[in-house]
């Protein structure tokens, strides 16, 4: 399991997202309630950046054709689209991504 410390710059201020790109891998995260999302960036019907789309409750919008994706499962509105969500932890103030088998 992989642990990449995320930059400050990178944590979104409430209820806004930003991007992460870490490897191969562009990293959508959100926060809601205090609590950081991260969910896949690219929205898997057309490719949009689903960090530069709104956040409405637990769903990211896409800003291409308005799919909505929830930020906590990565599940999309329909069982047809969904992206993969990651954790984030937190040790000492400082917040890490988890990416599985790396």
């Amino acid at each position: 399991m992989g642990k990449t410390r995320i930059d400050r710059k990178y944590l979104p201020v409430e209820g806004d997202t930003s991007i992460l790109y870490i490897k191969d891998k562009e990293i959508c995260i959100a926060r809601k309630e205090g609590i950081y999302y991260a969910i896949d960036n690219l929205c898997p019907h057309a490719g949009a950046s689903l960090g530069m789309g709104k956040c409405a409750g637990d769903w990211i919008i896409c800003p291409m054709h308005d799919i909505r994706f929830n930020i906590k499962t990565g599940k999309g509105q329909t069982e047809k689209f969904f992206v993969t969500s990651y954790p984030i932890q937190e040790i000492n103030q400082e917040y890490y991504l988890i990416l599985e088998g790396e």
